[in-house]
């Protein structure tokens, strides 16, 4: 009979880019303990999956403490970070970022205002606000949209949206976009799914945004503050029909509105570090709803970044039996 090693490790789940209890988009972390010199204590991915499975969230992180320690004053610790789908693993997830941060944080010990988790797409830097409890920036790339889809597959996409020639399909990153006009129609947008998940599987694609502007004269009804756009995530092919916040997504989002506002210069170079060339609200409309302030910033490299700011909710936590 073949042995076995269990082990119990801490797991929590939490609300990302929630404004309130049950908002937001929810999200499992999983501690799995320090690394320590090459040792990486990363179970097997197949094990990975079926926690993520298990947990049935759009997405489940598990973080490892790196043997890397931070100063002290600015980051308080390394971290080796990872998230799966119940689909499958992916390289890059906002809102269990958010979350994974929110959780290191409340460990005994973290008391200084930011961490840096290793991640399959870079480095991820998280500072907590010095204002508010629960509220977290995180920096990401920003992400350009194309014209490059070929057109029979922007055809299949708005088959899938029931939506007509004039709306805009573009690829953002990892996944395409589709422009609509008014809030509402992103409130009403119903896909089909089977047809999305066979499109998006065929072309690679990892999922579909819809966005749309927000004008002063039609602002979204019920909501106490202002917001500039809003949009929705569907990644049926994900084993996710809809994701309720995407913080990755705003990366692409962030830069294509600032763009049609006019808001970012095409030379940066004369832009002093720390600029902050545009700021915005959004809403994502999915039926938890999820709020997501977004800035694009000048890096001291000339480069231009995505800040997402999110607050966090405590759900649940406890314990897992880790088998392998």
């Amino acid at each position: 009979m073949e042995e076995t090693c269990v082990s119990r490790v801490k797991q929590f789940q939490v609300d990302a880019f929630a404004e309130g209890r049950y908002e937001g988009n929810p999200a499992a972390v999983v501690l799995l303990g320090r690394r320590e010199g090459a040792k990486s204590f990363w179970p097997s991915d197949d094990v990975l999956q079926k926690i993520a499975v298990e947990n049935n969230l759009s997405e489940t992180a598990f973080v490892i403490e790196d043997d890397k320690r931070g100063d002290g004053k600015t980051v308080t610790g390394y971290f080796l970070l990872r998230w799966f789908t119940p689909g499958g693993e992916v390289d890059l997830c906002g809102h269990a970022t958010l979350a994974s941060a929110h959780v290191v944080f409340s460990q005994p010990g973290m008391t200084a205002g930011s961490v840096c988790f290793k991640t399959k797409s870079g480095d991820l830097v998280v500072e907590r606000s010095s204002g508010e409890d629960s509220v977290y920036r995180m920096q990401f790339p920003v992400v350009c949209t194309t014209d490059t889809i070929a057109s029979d597959v922007q055809g299949l996409v708005r088959e899938a949206f029931s939506c007509g020639e004039d709306v805009k399909v573009l690829r953002g990153g990892p996944d395409v976009l589709l422009v609509r006009e008014t809030w509402r129609q992103i409130e009403q947008t119903r896909p089909d799914f089977g047809k999305l998940d066979a499109i998006l599987r065929k072309e690679g694609i990892r999922g579909a945004i819809v966005t749309a502007p927000v004008s002063p004269s039609d602002p979204v009804e019920g909501e106490r503050d202002a917001l500039d756009f809003v949009s929705r995530f569907f990644a049926p092919n994900l084993g996710i029909n809809e994701d309720p916040v995407t913080g990755s997504a705003h990366c692409c989002l962030a830069l294509y509105w600032a763009k049609e506002r006019k808001l970012v210069p095409e030379d940066l170079g004369s832009l002093a570090p720390g600029h902050v060339c545009a700021k915005f609200s959004a809403k994502q409309m999915s039926p938890r709803g999820g709020y997501v302030k977004i800035e694009l910033v000048v890096t001291p490299s000339g480069k231009l970044v995505t800040h997402l700011v999110g607050k966090v909710m405590n759900f649940l936590d406890g314990v897992i039996d880790l088998e392998e």
